[in-house]
């Protein structure tokens, strides 16, 4: 008879030192192409600023083929990118697990403190937003897109784009006086906006046939 056959499991243990602060991020975003992932936290500043800027360029390329899904996809991935860009390292103990001697430590934590422009990090915050409360509305969904616009003003207030898309969103909600706010404050902003002022015209259309039926409606409740 044929001896049994048998089967061994080689396993890896990982011994962590005493007291030891064990960082592990998941968070990968694909890169161009979609083969290869990145990891962000392998990236200093200004690399992760060049990464969230190449992730808004291909969303852009995406939004001209009038693929409003994958490009918007491509700007949530941004704004995923440009959260890490600030991320600084507050305690050297983080990164002794992975490292093999202390260079290696200090290497990384000099990577960290490179510095970068807050304005253009902002600048490219509100454009990724801008972009995704335009795909949202371009898809239908209007709710999203006034929540990526309210951001956008967030960091921008005063901020027309961000203003109309706002409005543009709220009056496909039903929320017709909010719009006609973001509006009027859009075209205060860029007084020769075409769009923002037929999207105007077409909300003070639609609350004087609101006020009017209202009007109809309390005559009836006051004449019975």
């Amino acid at each position: 008879a044929p001896a049994p056959t048998t089967s061994t499991k080689t396993s890896t243990v990982l011994t962590v030192p005493h007291n030891a602060i064990v960082q592990i991020d998941l968070r990968l975003l694909k890169s161009q192409g979609g083969d290869q992932t990145q990891n962000l936290m392998g990236m200093n500043s200004v690399e992760r600023l060049n990464f969230a800027k190449d992730l808004k360029e291909e969303g852009n390329k995406l939004f001209k083929d009038e693929k409003y899904v994958q490009a918007a996809e491509k700007y949530e991935d941004c704004l995923k990118a440009l959260r890490y860009v600030n991320m600084n390292v507050q305690d050297q103990d983080a990164y002794y697990a992975s490292a093999t001697n202390d260079e290696e430590v200090n290497e990384k934590v000099d990577a960290e403190s490179v510095a970068v422009d807050q304005a253009e990090v902002n600048q490219v915050n509100v454009a990724a937003l801008n972009n995704l409360a335009l795909c949202k509305f371009k898809i239908g969904e209007h709710n999203k897109a006034e929540a990526a616009a309210t951001l956008a003003l967030s960091l921008e207030p005063d901020n027309p784009k961000s203003l109309f898309y706002r409005g543009r969103a709220r009056t496909e909600l039903g929320n017709l006086q909010a719009a006609r706010e973001d509006l009027i404050a859009a075209i205060e902003k860029q007084p020769d906006n075409k769009r923002a002022q037929f999207e105007l015209e077409k909300v003070e259309k639609k609350l004087s046939s609101q006020a009017k039926t209202e009007k109809k409606v309390y005559a009836a409740m006051f004449s019975s």
